[in-house]
């Protein structure tokens, strides 16, 4: 969590005197895992608290390949989840992502301002519309995202990603070059796997290899948390249309 936009805002909310709140998960990739994620529990340092909510495994997900809203037994634990915790003590605000395929929706009959942070383009229409119609304000990562959701009766807000210059100075490209053999090539890498199921960055880059067949795709990230979002399709795709793959981390800590 560390690396990902809401660790930066809530880095930037605790030393301001805000009490945060964050309702999370477990992710379900082997047997041990199972009987972790089906408990609840909490953790508190100071003015920052983490619960845990229950999640079960998505068996219908998993032979339909249909994750719109998860399982929805899995969304009513969650939507219990926030409004136990809402009802418990005084919130200011609800702040959700797009949490739907892990857990479906949020609770929107709440009575706090609903805040969407709208990080990547939600690809089930209904879905989508729903995180629009209810809420108070949406966060968009991009001038693409904002024109979309005020085009859809939306109240957007444009808050791109931030950059943290200390660190991207403290970078040492040179030895990353050597330690993936990419010494002479011409790197194109997207940081953050999308989920969408489109792949046209990697078609796009086959294009451009015409004029630079020296360009290489380096991934970084991991796609996605459920099963087939891993990064076999990004792989496959660039074998198909003749773009060298290096994948450089699956999650946590990135050095470039």
């Amino acid at each position: 969590m560390t690396g990902q936009r809401e660790w930066h805002l809530i880095k930037r909310l605790l030393p301001r005197g805000h009490e945060v709140h964050v309702v999370t998960w477990d992710a379900i990739r082997t047997p041990s895992a199972l009987v972790h994620s089906v408990t609840s529990g909490v953790e508190r340092d100071g003015s920052f608290v983490i619960h845990r909510a229950a999640r079960l495994p998505n068996p219908v997900g998993r032979i339909t390949r249909d994750y719109a809203r998860g399982f929805r037994p899995n969304e009513w634990l969650f939507q219990r989840q926030v409004r136990k915790i809402l009802a418990e003590e005084r919130f200011d605000l609800l702040a959700y992502g797009l949490s739907h395929k892990a857990v479906g929706l949020p609770p929107f009959d709440v009575s706090v301002p609903r805040v969407f942070d709208y990080l990547d383009l939600c690809v089930y229409p209904e879905v989508e519309a729903a995180y629009l119609r209810h809420s108070d304000l949406v966060l968009c990562t991009s001038g693409v995202l904002a024109d979309r959701v005020r085009g859809l009766g939306g109240r957007p807000e444009y808050l791109p990603n931030g950059v943290d210059r200390e660190r991207i100075a403290s970078g040492r490209s040179e030895v990353v070059r050597r330690k993936l053999d990419l010494v002479g090539k011409k790197v194109v890498s997207l940081i953050g796997l999308t989920y969408s199921r489109s792949l046209f960055f990697i078609d796009a880059m086959a294009e451009a290899a015409r004029a630079v067949p020296d360009i290489v795709f380096l991934a970084v990230g991991a796609g996605g948390l459920l099963p087939h979002e891993g990064l076999g399709p990004f792989e496959a795709r660039c074998r198909e249309r003749g773009i060298h793959f290096v994948e450089q981390a699956k999650r946590g800590r990135v050095d470039l």
